[in-house]
Formats: C-alpha cells, sequence, structure tokens
C-alpha cells in the first residue's frame, strides 16, 4: 500500500530562559494500586520501581512536561482521555493510542516481531509473538523507538550524555555544548501521541496557544525541551497505522534532535534539516513519508514512494532545483515534491561519506559563538553552512551536485 505523507506546521519562539528541574520518585506498587486507576496500572511492570529501572524508566509520572504544566494537568484538561505517560532517560512520552492488531504483511510483522524480541530483554513479560498491541505495549514500543533514535542520533554525532554541561551558562572543556545535557537542551525532549484531533486541539489551544489540523512541534523555551504532539485522526487517518506512526515520529523527532542539538538557538537551513528527517525516516519504512509545510503553503504531497528510481530518472533533466538555488531556501514552502525527493537523496549521499564528517558539519553550523558578543548565533546561516560544507565534505553546491549525480547513477536503480 503506498501512503500519503503527513505536513507539519512550523512555528517555535528560538530563545530559552530559565531550566526548571522535576524529579518524581516511582512510587511503591502498593501505592499505585491504592492511588491510581486500574488503566494506569501497566501490566508489564506493575509500576513496580524495580522492573521499571530494568525496562530503562525514572517515571509513569506525574511528572513535569511542559511551560507552566505537568502530566497531572494535561489529564485534567483533555478530560477521559486515558493518556500513559512514561520518562526514560532523555524523552517524556505520553500515548493515548488504541489496541493495533498486527498485520499479516510479512515485512511489518518481523518488523514488530524484532522490536518486541529486543523490548523482552528489558521488559520479561512481553510476548513478541503477539498479534495485539495493546495501549501499554505500544507505549512501551514507541519508547524503546524515541530512545533508539536518540541513542542513534549521538553515536553518529560521537557524542554522550557527558559531552553536554549539566546546568546552563557552562562550557565542557572549554567547549561551547548547549544549556544542557539533552543533546545540549536543559530539558528532555516531549512527545505526545494523541487519538483524536479534537483531543489534539484541545491540548494546543491549552498549554501552546495556537490551533491547527496538523502535528506540532514546538519549543517551551522556559523550561527549554522541544514538544512533538501529533493525533492518529490527522491526515485523514494515515498515522492509524503502528509503522505510519512510527515513520511520523522518527520524522519529527529528527527536526527536534537537529533544533536541540548544542541548543536551539536558531534554525538551520530548510533542505538540510528536511532531507535529513526524510533521511532517517525512510530507514523505518519508506512507504510513509512526511512533509513540511508553512502557514501560508500546503505541502507538495503524493503517494509515491519508490524514491530511488525517480531520483535516477531525473538524473539530467531540470525536474528538481540545483543545490545552489536548493542552499539559499528559507522557507518549507518553496519545497515541491521532486525536491523532496532531491534533498533527501543529497543527504543520502552526504551520509555515505561517513559519520564523523556529518558531525563535523552539525558542529560547524550549531553552537557557534560570537566572539565579538560572547552569544551563540545563527547569523548569516546561509554563508555559514557554505563554510561547513568545504570544512566537513570538501564541496561547494556546483561539486555537490556533481558528486551526487555520480553517486545516484552508480547507486540508483533506473525502475
Amino acid at each position: 500500500m503506498e501512503a500519503e505523507g503527513g505536513a507539519v506546521n512550523r512555528f517555535r519562539t528560538l530563545t530559552g530562559v530559565i531550566a526548571v528541574t522535576c524529579v518524581v520518585t516511582a512510587a511503591s506498587p502498593q501505592d499505585n494500586v491504592r492511588k491510581l486507576e486500574k488503566w494506569q496500572i501497566d501490566p508489564y511492570t506493575k509500576n513496580d520501581p524495580k522492573k521499571m529501572k530494568k525496562a530503562g524508566y525514572v517515571s509513569y509520572g506525574p511528572f513535569e512536561w511542559g511551560d507552566k504544566h505537568n502530566t497531572d494537568d494535561i489529564l485534567r484538561a483533555l478530560g477521559n482521555v486515558r493518556i500513559r505517560f512514561v520518562e526514560t532517560a532523555h524523552i517524556k512520552l505520553g500515548v493515548a493510542l488504541p489496541t493495533y492488531l498486527v498485520p499479516t504483511d510479512p515485512k511489518i510483522k518481523k518488523k514488530l516481531r524484532d522490536e518486541l524480541t529486543r523490548l523482552k530483554k528489558k521488559i520479561p513479560k512481553v510476548n513478541p509473538r503477539t498479534r495485539r498491541l495493546d495501549p501499554w505495549l505500544r507505549l512501551h514500543l514507541f519508547a524503546q523507538r524515541c530512545e533508539d533514535l536518540y541513542a542513534e542520533f549521538s553515536r553518529r554525532l560521537g557524542v554522550t550524555d557527558d559531552s553536554f554541561p549539566s546546568k546552563r551558562g557552562t562550557f565542557v572543556n572549554g567547549r561551547y555544548m548547549g544549556e544542557g545535557k539533552y543533546l545540549g537542551e536543559p530539558s528532555k525532549y516531549t512527545v505526545l501521541l494523541l487519538r483524536r484531533e479534537g483531543d489534539h486541539t484541545r491540548y494546543l489551544t491549552t498549554f501552546v496557544g495556537s490551533v491547527q489540523k496538523f502535528a506540532k512541534r514546538h519549543n517551551f523555551k522556559t523550561i527549554g525541551s522541544l514538544l512533538f504532539v501529533t493525533a492518529e485522526d490527522l491526515y485523514n487517518g494515515r498515522n492509524r497505522d503502528d509503522t505510519a506512526m512510527h515513520c511520523h515520529v522518527v520524522w519529527n523527532l529528527t527536526h527536534n534532535f537537529i533544533d536541540g542539538y548544542r541548543f536551539y538557538s536558531h534554525d538551520l537551513p530548510v533542505w538540510f534539516k528536511e532531507g535529513m528527517a526524510h533521511w532517517f525516516d525512510r530507514r523505518v519504512y519508506p512507504k510513509f513519508n512526511d512533509f513540511d509545510q508553512t502557514e501560508g503553503t500546503a505541502a507538495d504531497m503524493r503517494r509515491v514512494w519508490r524514491w530511488r528510481p525517480k531520483v535516477r530518472q531525473m538524473i539530467g533533466t531540470d525536474k528538481f532545483t540545483p543545490a545552489a538555488e536548493v542552499l539559499k531556501w528559507r522557507d518549507y514552502g518553496q519545497i515541491k515534491f521532486n525536491d523532496h525527493m532531491a534533498i533527501w537523496s543529497r543527504i543520502d549521499y552526504l551520509m555515505s561519506l561517513g559519520d564523523k564528517k556529518w558531525a563535523t558539519f552539525m558542529n560547524s553550523v550549531k553552537g557557534i559563538v560570537d566572539k565579538k558578543t560572547g552569544l551563540v548565533t545563527g547569523k548569516n546561516i546561509l554563508d555559514l553552512q557554505r563554510k561547513a560544507m568545504r570544512k566537513a565534505w570538501g564541496l561547494n553546491p556546483l561539486t555537490l551536485d556533481e558528486r551526487w549525480t555520480e553517486y545516484v547513477i552508480k547507486n540508483y536503480p533506473t525502475r
């Protein structure tokens, strides 16, 4: 089944101020049974602190979530919505997704079985051969998926938690690495997966101050946390498919991890962020693609998912924008469908050159301190990216397209 992508509206407040830390100690199983409703008791760990620790969990809540609200505030605001929360090492996750029946598609079945097999090592009660992903099991799967992406993103950059400062305003070995230990952000990344569009709207209206019928990425500037919130009902229900939702989460978290790396003080060029999101997303499953859009420009979304032959067929034509123009883009609305495929493929080529070079580029465009002001700057980001591209890969826009063309002809099929 070929799938249509979903668009995300981009709006953020760029700067952060005061970090607020909230640590919640998990209650004993007896306390949880007494205080919580039945649906809030995890059947896989029984909310037992020892089992939760083995799973890599800090808490099932309540805990701080965003600026001026916590998980209990969200539950009160959304009424009868059963949101199961979990805090992991780097992520705060809320999931209100229904039971999902494992499909018969052999590839999807194998994907899920592999994920569940890994999950069982941390949570022994999990059955890798189950045919039903109940709401708690879906929470556990998405917690694992988010941490998997965080780990890969960190590994490719050559960083660990110790690479970042434990508090604002400090350097690590004389180097600016952001304002906190979560890739440079002061607080953990937040992910909220809802079921109904109305719940999505109510959350945004109450806690973010905006209303839209698209998934939302947002910067909680006071605590320094980057949010991603979405709902199954958005995009004509495409994300009712578990794999589609998995891709949707990876695509948006990639954007947030790039923004949060060495602290979110400015946006990187749109082609790079969008291309990186496509690259990580399509490695999960290529049939479900997401696309960004702006307030006034709808994304160019199509049902085409076999991008390699399409890109191969475009080489030597004028069906995509040259890199010299691509690098100047400042708006997601400038990206047409063919350009989405082309920027994904350019990233595919650049990532084939090795993680160290990608890390060099990232470190050359993020966390740059202005020597005159002592402040982090994204000034002249378009010129900065050209210098970073030369430093990392020895390329300019012209040679990028030349080498990329050679890579595509050598590695992509024609049909």
